[in-house]
């Protein structure tokens, strides 16, 4: 049995962290390097811009899933909007990669529910399954 939309949400995630894992390698490189070149530079603007409505893209898909911890997810706006990385104090700093941490550790735990849901669903009958989604059971 195929969950189109299911199938939807996985995919956006799984797209979503892969972007974001990129994202966290750019400004930590850039964070190392005394000056950042400008391909550098471009490269991690150009993430930026990207990533920001696919952020408000996801979270339009998985809000359900996200539920109490949706509120904790505008630390990635925040970083987005962060202008100078390398001006942030070592505090700072340590606090943007706890978030980013938790960031990961909340869409890791999306992604795994979606695939859970994904493994039960692929078990049950096509005709069990749209019974129990027109029931609201799903």
């Amino acid at each position: 049995m195929i969950d189109k939309v299911l199938e939807t949400k996985i995919k956006r995630t799984k797209d979503f962290l892969d972007l974001w894992a990129k994202f966290h390698s750019l400004y930590k490189s850039a964070l190392s390097k005394p000056s950042i070149p400008k391909e550098d530079e471009e490269l991690f603007l150009h993430t930026k811009e990207v990533l920001s409505p696919r952020y408000r893209q996801l979270i339009g898909v998985v809000k359900a899933e996200l539920g109490k911890a949706a509120h904790g997810q505008d630390v990635i706006l925040e970083l987005l909007g962060m202008e100078s990385m390398q001006a942030l104090s070592d505090t700072a700093m340590e606090r943007v990669q706890k978030q980013w941490k938790d960031s990961v550790a909340v869409l890791n735990s999306v992604l795994e529910d979606l695939e859970n849901k994904k493994r039960q669903i692929d078990k049950i009958s096509p005709l069990s399954y749209l019974i129990k989604k027109i029931t609201g059971k799903i």
